[in-house]
């Protein structure tokens, strides 16, 4: 997994090998660290911070999930984690969305 984050951060981003490298270590750790002051944000670039976000993603689910993804679809499906997750997920973005814009900007995004 490190190897595709990797690659893609590099021929896909367009960062350089030593940005690709410790940010997919970091994004798979899910311990946010950056080579840059400014974070992600200092790239000034969606694909990087897609592939981040995914690795991410993919970093804060455990090996077995992973394993039952690839090799046992029925496991796959049982297993709370992922469905937890994508939940906490689907629940927190908008929420966080919204209190950030409301509390920089000053008013509600609709």
């Amino acid at each position: 997994m490190a190897l595709i984050g990797i690659l893609l951060l590099k021929f896909v981003a367009g960062l350089s090998l030593f940005d690709a490298f410790n940010h997919t270590l970091t994004a798979l750790a899910t311990g946010g660290f950056s080579t840059k002051i400014n974070s992600v944000g200092e790239f000034n670039n969606i694909n990087a911070e897609i592939i981040i976000m995914a690795l991410m993603i993919a970093g804060g689910t455990g090996f077995g999930v992973h394993y039952a993804a690839l090799k046992r679809r029925d496991l796959f499906k049982k297993n709370p984690e992922p469905k937890t997750m994508f939940f906490i997920l689907i629940i927190s973005i908008p929420l966080i969305l919204f209190f950030t814009t409301k509390t920089l900007y000053g008013f509600w995004v609709v």
